[in-house]
């Protein structure tokens, strides 16, 4: 929604009114014509305010696992200081457990690795193709049509809407143990409710707990 960057621009504007900051995205809803209208300037990658739909509608499946495939596995940057020639970043406190530290590393180290991969492969590519179908073909079978062991792994991974605080962690599909799904069955559908990845829920049910969440046979 380019809040941050238009945030940011407030703050500077009151020494330096005529700023103006430009904002890199992957991807931005229509609700970022609001910080371009504030003097922003916004240039988004795979969809651009909401446009095209269709890729637009695929990250709304579940904008959370994006937004932590590109979590950084450090603590937010609040800060730079100057060391001679270099600025160097400050960091805040870790609001992440070791666990969640040491997934976001392998993350981190998984797209470099699959970036170098594709490299050796794609060496026919010009430095200008923008590999579009392959997103979509690939966001589309992850994120609508998971496997059971996708949807497993994937879910299982917590997520916060929020940084400071007391924001509170949220799996984005974690189904309840079989044995409190039976015997309570409001805990799953409680659970499903919850879910950032509803069809990442789903593909881990079989067609009596899908029943119960309502999410068809």
């Amino acid at each position: 929604q380019a809040s941050s960057i238009r945030s940011l621009q407030d703050l500077l504007r009151r020494a330096a009114p005529e700023a103006r900051l430009r904002g890199y995205y992957f991807g931005t809803w229509a609700t970022a014509a609001t910080a371009v209208e504030a003097g922003c300037e916004i240039d988004s990658f795979f969809f651009h305010m909401g446009k095209p739909g269709r890729r637009a509608g695929l990250l709304a499946e579940c904008v959370e696992l994006v937004e932590h495939l590109f979590t950084a596995p450090h603590p937010t940057v609040v800060g730079i200081e100057r060391s001679g020639d270099k600025w160097n970043p400050l960091c805040g406190e870790w609001e992440t457990t070791s666990e969640q530290r040491e997934c976001l590393a392998r993350t981190s180290r998984a797209a470099l690795d699959s970036v170098q991969d594709a490299l050796k492969v794609e060496t026919s590519l010009s430095p200008h193709a923008t590999p579009f179908g392959y997103l979509e073909s690939v966001l589309e079978r992850v994120l609508r049509h998971p496997t059971r062991a996708e949807a497993e792994t994937l879910g299982a991974l917590p997520h916060r809407d929020s940084f400071g605080g007391e924001a509170p962690w949220r799996h984005l599909a974690k189904v309840p143990a079989t044995a409190q799904a039976v015997f309570r069955p409001v805990s799953l559908r409680n659970a499903y409710e919850r879910a950032y990845w509803k069809q990442g829920f789903l593909a881990q049910l079989g067609p009596t707990e899908k029943a119960m969440v309502g999410g068809g046979a």
